[in-house]
């Protein structure tokens, strides 16, 4: 299941300090360069795979099952 974006653990990421990739996101979506503000991490934890991703204005579906709350 997937966690809710009011989870504390994830909003300690966004303390007023940590905020860069927060802001990022936030003004591409006001200029219309993504369609939400929305990141989605995915990090590869496969042996001997040193890949993952970053999905900006939104979330990569392979990745999780469930569904995100707001």
């Amino acid at each position: 299941m997937a966690s809710s974006a009011s989870d504390p653990q994830l909003l300690a990421f966004f303390r007023r300090e940590q905020r860069l990739l927060f802001d990022v996101v936030w003004n591409l979506a006001q200029n219309g360069n993504v369609p939400e503000a929305l990141f989605s991490i995915y990090l590869n934890s496969g042996r001997g795979s040193a890949s993952g991703e970053l999905t900006l204005g939104g979330v990569n579906a392979d990745y999780y099952e469930g569904d995100i709350r707001k």
